[in-house]
C-alpha cells in the first residue's frame, strides 16, 4: 500500500521515549465479544456463509474480500490474516524507527472493541474469524465510501466541513491512544454526508511505548470534550476483558497509560498530571 500523507491530518511521528524490552507471549485465543447495536452484524460477520472470495490486490496484509449471507441478508466483508512481528530498529515495515512492532490481524479487533466502548463508532464492526484453517480477523465492507486520499484528488466538496473537522479532531485522539502511526489517505473512509468517517487498517497499531506519539507540523494534540469524558469512564476491568485474547499485557498497560497522558491534556488538568 503506497503511503500518502493526508493534507489535513498531521503525520503522527514517534516520540522520544525508548520502547523497553518487548514481551514475545503470544495472547490466549479470542473470546466472543458482540453486544450493543452492532451485535447483529457481528453475527452475520460470525455466522454468515461464505459464498465468494476473492483478493483485494492492495496492501500488504494481503486483505481478501468475502461475500456472506445469512438468511436473507447478504454482507460484504475484509479477512486478514497477518501475524508478524519486527525487532529490527528503523525496519521498512515499521516505517518508524520504532524498537518493537507487531503486524497482527489482532490488532484490527482491539481497535474495534476499544472503539466502541468509547463510544466513537469509527471502527467498522470486526471480529476474529477462520478462513480456510487459519484465523484472522473479519472487518465489515463500508459501502458507498469514499477515501481521503479520493476527496484531495477529485476535489470533492463535503457537506458539512465541520463536523468532518471536528471528527478529525477525534479521530487523531483515538490514533493516539492506540499509537497508531499509519494513518493515510487511503485508510480513511468517507461516507455522505461527508462528515461520516470511517478508520480501518490497524494492524500496525498498539506500540508497547506509553508515551503519545509526538505530532509533526507544528500543530498539538487537542482532544474533544466528548472524548475526553469516555476517556475519564472508562472502565479499566471491562477494557481488559474486552482485549483480552488480543493484545499482550504490555500493550494493554500502553493503552492505559497513553490513556492517562491523554487525560492530562485537557484544559482543567494540573501541570503535574502531564509530566
Amino acid at each position: 500500500m503506497r503511503r500518502i500523507s493526508c493534507g489535513w491530518v498531521l503525520a503522527l511521528v514517534l516520540g522520544s521515549a525508548a520502547v523497553g524490552a518487548a514481551s514475545h507471549e503470544s495472547p490466549p485465543p479470542v473470546g466472543s465479544w458482540g453486544h450493543g447495536v452492532d451485535a447483529e452484524a457481528e453475527r452475520l460477520l460470525l455466522e454468515g456463509r461464505i459464498t465468494e472470495i476473492r483478493d483485494l490486490g492492495t496492501g500488504v496484509t494481503r486483505p481478501k474480500k468475502l461475500t456472506l449471507v445469512l438468511g436473507e441478508r447478504t454482507t460484504h466483508g475484509v479477512w486478514k490474516g497477518v501475524d508478524e512481528e519486527s525487532t529490527s530498529p528503523s525496519s521498512t515495515r515499521t516505517r518508524r524507527d520504532d524498537l518493537y512492532f507487531r503486524d497482527r490481524w489482532q490488532h484490527e479487533v482491539a481497535a474495534y472493541r476499544l472503539d466502541r466502548l468509547l463510544g466513537q463508532s469509527f471502527v467498522p464492526p470486526t471480529v476474529a474469524r477462520e478462513l480456510e484453517g487459519h484465523p484472522g480477523s473479519l472487518q465489515q465492507w463500508v459501502d458507498d465510501a469514499f477515501t481521503e486520499r479520493q476527496r484531495v484528488e477529485q476535489g470533492r466538496t463535503l457537506t458539512d466541513a465541520a463536523a468532518f473537522g471536528t471528527a478529525s479532531l477525534r479521530m487523531r485522539a483515538f490514533d493516539a491512544l492506540i499509537y497508531n502511526v499509519d494513518r493515510t489517505q487511503e485508510n480513511l473512509l468517507i461516507t455522505e454526508p461527508g462528515s461520516r468517517l470511517w478508520l480501518i487498517d490497524h494492524s500496525r497499531a498498539f506500540r508497547l511505548t506509553r508515551r503519545l506519539p509526538a505530532l509533526g507540523g507544528g500543530g498539538s494534540l487537542v482532544v474533544p470534550p466528548e472524548l475526553l469524558a469516555a476517556l475519564r469512564a472508562l472502565d479499566v476491568e471491562a477494557t481488559r476483558s474486552a482485549l483480552r485474547g488480543l493484545l499482550t499485557e504490555q500493550q494493554v498497560t500502553g493503552v492505559l497509560a497513553r490513556r492517562e497522558r491523554l487525560l492530562a491534556l485537557a484544559p482543567e488538568a494540573s501541570p503535574a498530571a502531564s509530566r
